[in-house]
């Protein structure tokens, strides 16, 4: 019998609350963000800072990776902060598609460790 991902399914199982508790609030008028689509883009940015954390807690060095998942998530993190909360980024309002899509080719062109 395979071992199931507990971690996975509590993860999944989250989510699912979330979204069932955000589209409940928002059908029964209860004020609620208007760009709560944001979390999509907030959620992966601290779960990236916080592997980040742990690998240069675990390694007690900045390799590549965790450079590259501390930059990529502090961008995600502060775009997702951004739009949820209606804040304005001032010049990066109009950049912030570049930063994504720099982001992304980094990722792709980063070598494995």
């Amino acid at each position: 019998m395979a071992r199931e991902n507990t971690q996975g399914r509590l993860i999944g199982a989250v989510v699912l609350i979330a979204l069932g508790v955000i589209f409940l609030l928002r059908e029964v008028n209860v004020p609620f963000f208007d760009n709560w689509w944001a979390i999509f883009i907030l959620i992966p940015g601290l779960v990236m800072l916080w592997n980040a954390y742990v690998a240069y807690n675990r390694d007690r060095s900045f390799t590549t990776s965790v450079t590259s998942q501390g930059i990529v998530g502090g961008v995600l993190t502060l775009l997702g902060a951004a739009f949820l909360f209606d804040i304005s980024l001032g010049f990066l309002s109009n950049l912030w598609p570049l930063i994504l899509i720099a982001g992304g080719v980094a990722l792709l062109l980063r070598r494995s460790e």
